[in-house]
């Protein structure tokens, strides 16, 4: 019988396993359900649209399934988790189900890879961002401050000039976009799905407790003797779990910079806007 964690990795909406359940409708999960188009991935939501209003954005900031379960109200300081803790986890995207599921080192193993996963989405957003720019530049017939040279002293030093700018603005953008396709590459998890599913594979199999092991057993001549040990069912289930969490964390990673991205991109916009003449 598949329980509500079952049914939310694959990819139920929370609130329709509680209704399955014979649960009340979640007057908070109605109310986001408004604001967010999303996937469930093991326990994570992983949001397709946003709301990019700063209630919004910080609906999805503070979500329960993202950052963990809130102090409980009356907590004393010493239960509640220090700013550096906060910032910490907020940086590795963590969740409260990697730590119960990974009896390994969690930031050698878990938290590179958050690392590099927060660092392409960075430098994708900004290639992103420049090409915008430097697009924006060749429609309006300028030049982005890299391409401004000496101040032409002829009218066909002007002509040439104005080519040659023209045509390195374009080699420009080719060179952007050619970037910003190799980090859309790198993102892809196509990629780097398999690259960290073996490293924590190998990881999980050299730090596994013995609990975890089933002991395997030979007769000869009715007398039953250890020979050794292999993994359990128990110990592949939930190897196969964090495997499912890495991807659904590091989905969650790059959706929060691209959000992050989104919400400059539109505070420039309106800067932008304030600042043109009626």
């Amino acid at each position: 019988m598949a329980s509500s964690n079952s049914l939310a990795k694959a990819g139920a909406c929370p609130q329709q396993v509680n209704d399955k359940e014979g649960g009340a409708p979640d007057p908070h999960h109605v109310g986001q359900c408004q604001h967010n188009s999303s996937t469930t991935y093991a326990g994570l939501q992983v949001f397709d649209q946003w709301d990019s209003s700063p209630s919004g954005i910080q609906e999805v900031y503070s979500h329960k399934d993202l950052w963990g379960p809130p102090i409980a109200a009356g907590a004393s300081k010493e239960d509640s988790a220090s700013d550096d803790e906060v910032e910490e986890l907020r940086f590795a995207a963590s969740h409260e189900d990697i730590l119960k599921f990974v009896p390994i080192d969690y930031h050698e193993y878990i938290r590179p890879l958050m690392e590099d996963l927060a660092f392409m989405a960075k430098l994708a957003c900004a290639v992103q961002d420049s090409i915008r720019d430097l697009k924006e530049h060749k429609e309006n017939g300028t030049h982005p401050p890299v391409l401004r040279r000496r101040k032409p002293e002829s009218q066909i030093d002007r002509e040439y000039a104005a080519k040659i700018r023209k045509r390195q603005l374009d080699i420009l953008v080719a060179h952007k976009e050619a970037s910003l396709e190799l980090w859309r590459q790198k993102l892809d998890p196509a990629v780097w799905v398999p690259e960290w599913n073996s490293v924590l594979d190998l990881a999980w199999h050299e730090e596994l407790s013995e609990l975890l092991m089933t002991p395997i057993i030979s007769k000869e001549d009715g007398v039953s003797r250890l020979v050794g040990w292999r993994p359990s069912d128990e110990s592949e289930e939930k190897r196969a779990q964090v495997l499912r969490d890495v991807l659904a964390i590091g989905k969650q990673v790059i959706r929060i910079q691209n959000i992050k991205y989104q919400v400059a991109d539109e505070e420039r916009v309106r800067r932008k806007a304030e600042r043109q003449p009626l």
